[in-house]
């Protein structure tokens, strides 16, 4: 995720774009539906200059909600 932002930083929005569809297919594995969507909308976005940092944010709350689930389950079997 750190290199989702850097990339941002950067205005590398092949690399945001990239990096993207990698989460979008990584949370389709786990049928996080809601991250594969943003995830998504941010890889189409990106090349085109239209990621933005609040795309990001909302990518990177909805993982850490998606991973504070799945580890809560983990840890709960």
């Amino acid at each position: 995720m750190a290199q989702l932002e850097q990339a941002l930083a950067a205005g590398d929005g092949l690399t945001v774009s990239r990096l993207a569809h990698s989460i979008k297919g990584s949370s389709s594995n786990f049928v996080a539906t809601q991250l594969a969507q943003l995830a998504h909308e941010l890889e189409l976005a990106a090349p085109l200059g239209g990621a933005t940092v609040a795309n990001v944010k909302a990518l990177l709350a909805e993982y850490a909600r998606v991973a504070a689930a799945l580890t809560a389950n983990i840890t709960s079997d």
